[in-house]
């Protein structure tokens, strides 16, 4: 068959590209608080952590990782930056669990006389007017408290024109990482699941696997 036969019918390449991302899913494990997950939907997060989830739909996993290799670049590209300019102390430091919680922040940096935790958030331009989002704010909190610094900053990039945008982020928020892990603990505990805190067509539902089997 001649070789022009040959590329016609073979996979497409956005096909095989497809395939390697999928080949590569691993789901989240269990029994662990991600601190990304803290501040979202508690139902969600206990579920993930006590039973075995559905997989999801081979499109919506291939969307998941397709942001994640994108997010992993963009990590890359501001730890070289931290570099070149003298200031990165650690990046992705493991920590050790506590109250079933882990997590890596991403990067610790020197700034001024005080060591920083900064977190990175790629977002598109469709959402860009919404920073920082709660969520994220929470997550900081979380690693600040673990590694008892003072303030910690929301580095967050525009995917579309890649402008960068900060927000510093203190103290307001340790009460709230504090009860929400309470109620995950008491949950988990008891064996027993967290209130629901959307209505199932909340748009942050739509895509949930676990919508029709625990919230509809």
């Amino acid at each position: 068959m001649p070789k022009i036969f040959e590329l016609l019918f073979s996979p497409d390449l956005v096909d095989m590209i497809d395939d390697s991302l999928y080949n590569e899913f691993q789901p989240v494990q269990a029994n662990t608080i991600y601190p990304s997950l803290l501040g979202g939907c508690l139902r969600k997060l206990v579920l993930g952590m006590t039973r075995r989830p559905p997989k999801p739909p081979k499109k919506e996993i291939i969307k998941m990782l397709r942001a994640f290799e994108d997010g992993k670049e963009r990590h890359k590209k501001y730890r070289r930056l931290f570099q070149k300019m003298g200031i990165l102390v650690d990046y992705e430091t493991k920590l050790s669990v506590v109250d079933n919680a882990n997590g890596k922040p991403d990067y610790i940096i020197k700034k001024g006389d005080k060591e920083v935790v900064v977190e990175l958030k790629g977002v598109g331009a469709k959402y860009w007017s919404k920073i920082p989002f709660e969520q994220d704010e929470i997550q900081l909190t979380y690693y600040d408290t673990r590694l008892n610094k003072d303030y910690g900053i929301l580095l967050y990039e525009n995917k579309d024109t890649c402008e960068p945008k900060e927000f510093p982020v203190g103290k307001e928020k340790e009460p709230e990482v504090a009860r929400r892990l309470q109620v995950i603990n008491r949950h988990l505990k008891a064996g027993t699941l967290p209130e629901r805190e959307y209505p199932s067509n909340y748009f942050k539902c739509r895509n949930c696997v676990w919508r029709r089997l625990y919230c509809d």
